[in-house]
């Protein structure tokens, strides 16, 4: 048994023993053939230089690809012993399209040997170039498959979390960019492990990309060598944060972009993918800009703010920032331009513009809505006038004519504009100076106004003129170009005959207000360019006003104006201690400065001469002789016509008056006077009048008629209980001065205690210039008991020196003949005589020729003194005497002398016939 045992161990150790040489010669051998295949491997690849790729890495990689959404098919691939493979004419497509989507000329992947003998294929490094990408069919606005990226070169290699991109260059239609940096793919949601980011990436948002690449490849052909570059900075969250800048040379002007823009540059920050919204700013600089109608820009300078939402197309703004260094618009210049748009609330745009238009600041702020095309603004700044001339030019006429300013005007607008950005109003305040408007130069205006398009309302308005100011409104609708000013304030109205045509200042040339102007209110209607068209009502209050010559202390009127016609509602006059009220109307002839026609009511307390001036030089004819030392008081109503109105009087006034003071009248003195008269052209008529004279008063009618130059004076006048002494010393002072003489100290004709009353009636006609002219009769009577005092009376007393006459009572009956005062009858009576007398008073010389038969005792009632009258009668012839001589020195003396005295007496009663008595013819059978 142990024997055998033995055996069995040897056996089983022999055979294990050639067990085991043969393993190692196996291994031996197989090593050698290895490094055999190796070397025989390594000559092939140091003559050839490549390998064919394969079959598994080519799987693996097709599978990998095919886990991220892209199936591809690889055209020759070779690789070589440093884990290099290279792969040629390869191309890719997407499950959701037909045909390749993109393709690749040549395609190095950079492996580790070791990696690959445990299975990772991960490439280290990769290189592309000649890829380009494609828009499927049915994405492309053709209808058919286009290039979009093309001549791709692309660096690459795989990073822990990502890829580091080394090189990146392609071409976007004209547009050529170059990419650098690493991208974390961590952030990326993956559908398998196995997949590669990139290729899922570019499966995943192609669709995204193609339509990008049709938005922008519009305004990609009209840019002028644009270029763009891409710094990609990883991030754990974004992937990666990119760096992009754009530049371009030039932008050409197309149907989406207005105008051509010159070396555009613009850089930005944005996130390679993110789940939520991100804010990026935009940079953007323009060297130049030219717009359609002339509008030139340069130094553009933007800053936009936007939110980008992941999937959305759009790129909303939410805040941008504009400078510009200058602009030029239709010939206006601007600089120092600087806005910012607020865009959170889109379409709700807030805006603010800040700029400098010529020389002056601009500010615009407010608000816009996109969608209506409405906006709400405000424009705050001054107005340069140099812009005058370019609003001219464009409007084709020379506005500075009507409006220019000499000073830059402020001004503070709210602008609306309804949808569709049709203009709706413009409402806010203007202040400025030096204003020249229409002819008018204002020294500052201002106020607030509004426009809607057709009708301008300034209200609260303010304006200086010199002395001149004004506060009111203006409105006007320039449709149909009506306006209407409502003034208040301090003007003199022609300071603005600017504005009018000739009438105005043709009205107002009788007014001067030189010493204050006054206080007025006025209302102007009219419609522009229809000056006939015009109204004026206006409120005047003004002190010291001269008005048609005549000095005023204060005057107040409201006058109804249009072209020739002025219409004075009411007037108020005050000046030398009178007032006047009333109104008048006044119309020329249209188109002339010809009177038509003037009415005119007046009340008036004025002098009369002021009256009169202010009335007209008609008025001015009637009182001119005239009088007064107080002012009378006088109610005129009357029309004056033209002298183009045949048949009409050219002047027909009704007057009333009165005076409780004295007056003249060609220099003749009155006491008082009350009248009411009626002027007819040349011919004035007094009835009733009522005239003191001498402390009596006339009663009567007068009228004035004929030329200036040849005017009559008729009368109807009967005084009463004037006082013989005052009548006598008015009419020798009077009879004084119209022959140019002094007046007499005291009276030749009366005593000063004699106490006689005159009634005089009297009737006559003659020239006014001329006191000799006049013819008429009358009647007169002396009554009181001083009649004796008369100096002509008292001395026949003298000459009957054997009795003392007393004379109680004078009658007369006369008739005025030019020079003389033909006294018809002459009776003279009293208590103890009575005369009886004929004859006349010659006016130049002032001489009298009177026949007197004197009667003592006539009028005595006593019965003896009645007896010796009778008795004495005969001797009435005896007592005739003869009075001549100067009234001043009279001269009575006997007509029969002693020497006929007995004569007389014996003379029968028939042949005592009284001399003075006048012969009455027979009358024939």
């Amino acid at each position: 048994m142990s024997g055998k045992s033995k055996s069995w161990r040897q056996q089983c150790y022999k055979g294990a023993h050639f067990c085991g040489h043969c393993c190692v010669s196996l291994l031996c051998w197989s090593l050698w053939l290895g490094f055999s295949l190796l070397a025989i491997a390594q000559l092939h690849v140091v003559v050839t230089r490549e390998l064919p790729v394969p079959s598994f890495i080519v799987h693996e990689l097709e599978d990998r690809l095919a886990d991220s959404g892209v199936h591809a098919n690889f055209g020759r691939t070779s690789f070589d012993p440093t884990g290099r493979i290279l792969i040629e004419d390869a191309s890719f497509s997407l499950k959701s399209f037909e045909k390749p989507i993109a393709s690749i000329k040549l395609l190095y992947l950079h492996l580790d040997p070791w990696d690959l003998l445990v299975g990772d294929f991960t490439p280290h490094r990769f290189e592309a170039s000649g890829v380009g990408l494609r828009v499927p069919a049915m994405l492309s606005s053709t209808g058919r498959q286009v290039e979009a990226l093309h001549d791709i070169t692309v660096s690459a290699e795989p990073t822990d979390n990502g890829i580091l991109i080394q090189q990146l260059t392609a071409r976007l239609a004209n547009l050529t960019f170059s990419a650098e940096g690493e991208i974390d793919f961590r952030p990326l949601t993956r559908e398998q492990a196995s997949s590669i980011p990139l290729a899922e990436l570019l499966a995943r948002d192609y669709a995204k990309l193609c339509r990008k690449f049709e938005q922008l490849a519009p305004y990609l052909t009209q840019l002028e060598n644009p270029r763009a570059e891409i710094r990609l900075n990883p991030s754990e969250q974004l992937g990666a944060l990119a760096e992009i800048s754009i530049h371009a040379d030039q932008l050409h002007a197309s149907d989406n972009v207005p105008g051509e823009i010159t070396n555009f540059a613009a850089s930005t920050k944005l996130p390679l993918w993110s789940n939520r919204p991100i804010f990026a700013r935009i940079h953007t600089s323009i060297e130049s800009v030219d717009l359609p109608r002339d509008i030139h820009l340069e130094g553009i300078r933007a800053t936009l703010y936007t939110k980008l939402f992941s999937g959305e197309s759009s790129i909303p703004l939410l805040n941008t920032k504009l400078e510009i260094a200058s602009a030029q618009a239709m010939g206006v210049n601007a600089s120092a331009l600087s806005t910012q748009i607020d865009s959170r609330h889109y379409p709700i745009l807030k805006t603010q513009l800040l700029a400098q238009i010529e020389q002056e600041p601009l500010e615009l702020s407010g608000k816009i809505d996109t969608k209506t095309r409405s906006a709400d603004l405000r424009v705050v700044g001054r107005f340069d006038p140099r812009l005058m001339t370019v609003i001219g030019q464009k409007a084709g006429r020379d506005i500075r004519r009507f409006v220019d300013f000499g000073q830059a005007p402020s001004f503070d607008f709210d602008l609306k504009f309804s949808p569709g950005m049709k203009f709706t109003q413009l409402s806010g305040r203007v202040a400025a100076r030096d204003v020249y408007a229409y002819r008018i130069t204002f020294d500052q205006i201002g106020g607030h106004l509004f426009f809607d398009g057709t009708d301008f309302i300034a209200t609260d308005a303010k304006a200086n003129i010199g002395s001149n100011y004004a506060r009111g409104s203006y409105q006007q609708n320039f449709t149909t170009q009506k306006f209407r000013f409502l003034l208040k304030g301090q003007l003199d109205p022609p300071d603005i005959s600017g504005w009018f045509r000739d009438w105005w200042p043709k009205f107002w040339e009788n007014f001067d207000f030189s010493a204050a102007a006054p206080q007025a209110e006025v209302d102007v209607q009219g419609r522009w360019r229809y000056g006939h068209e015009t109204t004026v009502f206006a409120y005047a209050e003004g002190l010291n006003p001269i008005i048609k010559g005549v000095e005023l202390d204060q005057i107040v009127t409201s006058i109804f104006v249009r072209p020739h016609h002025y219409d004075a509602l009411g007037l108020l006059a005050v000046g030398g201690g009178g007032i006047a009220r009333g109104n008048f109307l006044r119309s020329h002839i249209p188109n002339t400065h010809i009177l038509r026609s003037m009415t005119f009511s007046f009340d008036s307390t004025l002098p009369a001469n002021t009256a009169a001036g202010l009335a007209g030089p008609q008025v001015e004819k009637v009182i001119a002789p005239f009088s007064f030392t107080q002012n009378p008081s006088i109610i005129i109503e009357g029309r004056i016509n033209g002298e183009g109105l045949p048949g009409e009087p050219q002047i027909y006034a009704e007057i009333s008056g009165h005076t409780d003071h004295a007056f003249t009248f060609h220099g003749f003195p009155l006491t008082h006077a009350s009248f009411t008269g009626v002027l007819n052209d040349d011919d004035f008529i007094f009835e009733p009048l009522l005239v003191g004279f001498a402390q009596g008063e006339t009663f009567g009618r007068a009228r004035l008629e004929g030329p200036e130059e040849n005017r009559r004076l008729g009368f109807d006048l009967n005084l009463q209980q004037a006082n013989l002494r005052s009548a006598s010393v008015i009419l020798e002072n009077y009879g004084a001065k119209l022959r140019g003489e002094s007046p007499p100290t005291t009276s030749e004709y009366v005593k000063q205690t004699a106490q006689v009353f005159a009634d005089v009636d009297v009737s006559g006609e003659g020239d006014v210039g001329d006191l000799y002219s006049f013819y008429g009769e009358g009647s007169a009577g002396l009554s009181g008991p001083g009649i004796g005092e008369i100096r002509l009376l008292g001395l026949l007393s003298g000459l009957i020196n054997f009795t003392a006459l007393d004379f109680t009572q004078l009658d007369s009956n006369f008739t005025v003949e030019g020079k003389s005062l033909e006294f018809s009858e002459v009776s003279l009576t009293g208590p103890n005589a009575a005369v009886s007398a004929t004859g006349n008073y010659t006016l130049p010389s002032r001489t009298l020729d009177f026949n007197a038969r004197i009667f003592p005792f006539q009028e005595s009632k006593f019965i003896l003194k009645s007896v010796m009258g009778a008795v004495l009668t005969p001797f009435s012839n005896v007592l005739e005497v003869k009075l001549t001589g100067d009234l001043g020195k009279p001269s009575w003396a006997f007509v029969i002398g002693p020497t006929n005295f007995f004569r007389n007496l014996i003379k029968k009663p028939d042949e005592l016939k009284d001399p003075l008595a006048p012969e009455v013819p027979e009358m024939p059978e």
